[in-house]
């Protein structure tokens, strides 16, 4: 071949190879540029599809947490606040290592009433995550409802913030967390009584009874050393396991290098552990991590203040009294056996308390309860509920209150016809003579049934009953809220307080007789010295609201702690074995809602023999009128015209609870004189104005019905008045002298600076014949008559004073039908009066405002009055066998006196 044939090949060739190799590239950048734009497609499908499942994973996860907390709120229906807990306690945020950050959750764990949690760290993280984790619970579970108690050997100051709240302790050593220990397994068994095998812990029971039953308890185990001490160890792995279903939950922390140890004792328990990475893991997930709520300190100081007062502030679930007594069918019981009364509720079960019972001897009830606790509501349903179950043939009530009155007030009678048929006495704001009257009264009746059973040789108000069916012979239930105040002055009141409480606890259960005895503190008044040995051991059933730790002690028995220890008001505990450690049972107290309250009471108003049982009501503030007493007058009215009897003075009403008139005769024998000592001035009505005078309402009233008792009209009355201006027109002065011109009988007044000549005159008349009129001296303010000492008349060789002669008159005059009724207000003046021996010629003495020595010194040293506003001293030498405390009379009013001329006297 030529050679340029063969360049020419060759030329082509080379021509051919660079197209082949340009195309080659071409292709070659083609499929680069393609795989490029597959894989930017692929990448960006990839991330389309992560994307996707992080959305859906995102929404699965807000579904799953919604439902969860969903049916976390729903599980307890309307769940009352107080029965918040943290059975599913919030530990903080769950988020998911393969996911982003917002792909997060809630942490939810089972806790309380379901198990215990184990936390794993070293030490600088680990004390500040059980600090979270108790913020955690505190926040979740209702104010006053869980006691927290941290182990913490170590004595680290994380736990020191929640030193103020009230149910927190902290132990430090191992044989105080094993006493611990020990009570807790005392609670579990009391709990396991509770929930009777039919519940699975004590949250599943509160939720059932919708009521905050038990304690819930939190025990922080700071320390390992439990993992060497080998009899603690059993201790708390024992409580660990069985406190569960007694709503306790236990938080153990640990450091990294003993959890292993620690996970294999505690199998059951959710771990949460620090990883070396600085991540918290929740058991063997490695996939998760979590961080704990945070709680800043400002923000926990907060909080801590908010639950110290929501706390203060919590009380029970409202449990309906109809929930525990048949409020439709009422008065079917019978007290033969014993009384019958519900109280409250423990979860589902009803607290009925039995007294009378000849088989438990249960008579007498202790019951205290700090200010604003729910005593008054105890007292209400306990009340009752007694009355529910029996009618007034069956049961008696006395019912005294020392306090302000408030409580027993609705059960007095009035125009809507809402009275409490049962009581047989209500002391509203009861005054110290008034509940020592009732008590005798008690003690009389106590007596005589004494007297009845023996009749039939009864031994008991059962065998009584059993003997003579037809005769009820009902229960009496004496109770006395506020009793401290009738012992706390060692004075013949207290004393004889405390003598008949004595005796009505000691002898009064087999005549059927019960006391209650009510207080904010257990009494240890100055009369009681030396009777509580013989009192307290009378009443095996104590139960108490909350209340000081001392007082605890007081009312069970040292070291029952048991009132102390409750949190939320409207709870209590009942001890029938004298207040013993063992024998406490914590319960929720039913709820007297007073409407309820007042429609149940006029349903037993409405039946027929409700107006034979209207309570006698009394208050320290009663006062007393003349036309109180218009039976009596009349009736001896009728003894004078009839019989010649002498006409009777009314004094005031006796302090007792049958509220007798007070009265002595005006007869003629020696003596028959009234001295009125003291001030007369009663507590004033209005801030404005002047205070009533009892001496002049006595005086008044004195004669007023001495005047009834003269309807021939055969009598004189003569006023020395000695009362200033106002004090007259403010206590009727005016229209007790119309009344008694009205009544036939005008009076003649002579001026204070006139009383000795009159006395003078009058001892005079006295040497005259008789004329068969009796005349009455009443002196208004004998302190005002000027110039009694000083001599009378011209006549140097017969000296007279006005002095003398009122001391003649004392003497000679009741024989004549000449009386004196007198009041002075100083008893040193009285003293100058009346004269050496004077005191002899006036029979009846009534004290109104005398301190005490003055009053030893006009009745003796065995008198002991300190003269209150609204009472009076009836002495009587000749009429009484003792000394009555009286209401005395008031002032006349027109009211009062109208009364008295509206009746038609015979």
């Amino acid at each position: 071949m030529e050679r340029q044939d063969i360049q020419k090949q060759y030329t082509e060739f080379c021509q051919a190879c660079g197209r082949t190799q340009f195309a080659v590239e071409r292709e070659k950048k083609k499929l680069l540029s393609r795989r490029r734009q597959l894989r930017e497609s692929a990448a960006q499908a990839l991330d389309s599809r992560i994307a996707a499942v992080q959305q859906q994973a995102r929404q699965r996860c807000s579904a799953l947490v919604q439902q969860l907390q969903g049916q976390l709120a729903g599980s307890g229906g309307t769940e009352q606040p107080i029965l918040q807990a943290a059975e599913y306690l919030r530990v903080g945020t769950l988020h998911f290592r393969q996911l982003s950050q917002d792909a997060a959750a809630p942490f939810l764990l089972p806790f309380l009433g379901h198990g215990n949690l184990l936390l794993a760290a070293p030490e600088e993280d680990l004390f500040p995550a059980l600090r979270s984790l108790i913020f955690s619970v505190l926040d979740q579970t209702a104010p006053g409802q869980i006691r927290v108690c941290v182990y913490n050997p170590e004595l680290k100051n994380t736990f020191s913030c929640f030193s103020e709240l009230e149910q927190y302790t902290m132990l430090a050593t191992p044989e105080h967390f094993s006493g611990e220990l020990e009570t807790l397994s005392r609670e579990i068994v009391a709990t396991d009584g509770l929930l009777k095998g039919r519940y699975a812990s004590l949250l599943e029971l509160r939720t059932k009874a919708q009521q905050a039953v038990g304690q819930l308890r939190l025990y922080v185990v700071a320390g390992r050393d439990w993992l060497k001490n080998e009899s603690l160890r059993k201790q708390l792995l024992r409580a660990a396991e069985n406190g569960v279903r007694a709503g306790c939950a236990f938080l153990f922390a640990v450091d990294p290098g003993h959890l292993r140890d620690a996970a294999a004792l505690l199998p059951k328990a959710q771990v949460i552990s620090r990883q070396s990475g600085g991540s918290w893991i929740p058991g063997s997930y490695p996939t998760l991590e979590m961080t704990f709520t945070p709680w800043e300190a400002r923000e926990a100081d907060a909080f801590l203040a908010d639950y110290t007062a929501r706390s203060e502030k919590t009380s029970v679930v409202t449990i309906p009294f109809d929930s525990i007594e048949d409020t439709r069918n009422c008065w079917t019981g019978s007290t033969a056996e014993g009384i019958d009364c519900s109280l409250g509720k423990v979860g589902l079960e009803t607290v009925t308390l039995r007294l009378g019972d000849k088989n438990t001897q249960l008579h007498n009830v202790l019951i205290t309860g700090a200010p604003g606790k729910g005593k008054s509501n105890l007292l209400e349903v306990m009340i009752h509920s007694m009355c529910c179950r029996y009618s007034p043939r069956e049961l008696e009530l006395y019912l005294l209150d020392f306090k302000d009155g408030l409580t027993f007030k609705p059960y007095s009678y009035s125009p809507q016809r809402s009275w409490l048929p049962h009581a047989r006495v209500l002391g509203l704001e009861s005054a110290r003579d008034f509940g020592v009257a009732a008590l005798a009264h008690i003690e009389a009746e106590r007596q005589n049934r004494a007297l009845r059973m023996n009749s039939v040789e009864a031994s008991s108000l059962v065998a009584y009953r059993a003997k003579r069916p037809e005769d009820p012979m009902p229960r009496i239930v004496i109770l006395i809220d506020e009793y401290q105040k009738l012992v706390e002055v060692a004075d013949d009141l207290g004393r004889r307080a405390a003598e008949l409480i004595e005796n009505i606890v000691r002898q009064g259960r087999a005549c059927g007789i019960h006391m209650v005895l009510a207080s904010q503190t257990v009494a240890h008044g100055a009369a009681l010295m030396g009777r509580e040995d013989q009192i307290y051991p009378a009443f095996p059933v104590r139960i108490a609201l909350q209340n000081t730790l001392q007082e605890s002690y007081a009312t069970f028995v040292q070291g029952n702690d048991a009132a102390a220890r409750l949190r939320v008001r409207g709870e209590a505990v009942i001890n029938v074995n004298y207040g013993a450690l063992d024998s406490n049972r914590k319960f929720s107290v039913a709820y007297a809602d007073p409407d309820a309250m007042l429609a149940l009471r006029k349903s037993w108003c409405s039946r027929p023999d409700a107006e034979n049982h209207i309570p006698m009501v009394f208050s320290k503030n009663d006062e007393f009128h003349l036309s109180d007493a218009v039976r009596d007058i009349r009736s001896w009215r009728s003894n004078v015209l009839q019989g010649g009897a002498p006409p009777m003075l009314v004094c005031g009403q006796i302090i007792s609870v049958s509220r007798k008139v007070a009265a002595v005769r005006m007869s003629s024998d020696a003596g028959r004189n009234v001295a009125i000592l003291g001030s007369g001035d009663g507590e004033k009505k209005a801030a404005d104005a002047l205070p009533p005078n009892y001496a002049v309402g006595l005086i008044e009233n004195m004669a007023i019905s001495l005047a009834l008792q003269h309807p021939q009209g055969d009598a004189r009355f003569v006023l020395i008045n000695g009362l200033e201006p106002g004090v007259a027109r403010h206590n009727g002065l005016e229209q007790w002298l119309h009344t008694m011109e009205r009544f036939g009988l005008p009076v003649e007044e002579v001026e204070p600076r006139q009383a000795p000549a009159f006395f003078v005159q009058m001892a005079a008349e006295l040497k005259q014949p008789p004329t068969g009129e009796a005349c009455y001296i009443l002196a208004l303010g004998m302190d005002r008559c000027p110039g009694m000492a000083d001599a009378v008349g011209d006549d140097p060789f017969n000296v007279v004073t006005g002095a003398s002669a009122l001391q003649d008159l004392l003497k000679n005059g009741p024989p004549r039908g000449v009386h004196l009724i007198a009041w002075w207000s100083n008893v040193a003046m009285y003293r100058e009066h009346i004269g050496f021996n004077g005191d002899g010629y006036i029979d009846t003495k009534i004290l109104l405002r005398l301190d005490d020595a003055t009053s030893k010194d006009v009745l003796g040293p065995f008198v002991s009055w300190n003269g209150a506003a609204h009472r009076a001293l009836l002495h009587d030498a000749t009429d009484l066998q003792a000394d009555l405390t009286l209401i005395p009379m008031s002032p006349c009013t027109m009211r009062d006196t109208g009364k008295l001329e509206a009746v038609v006297w015979e």
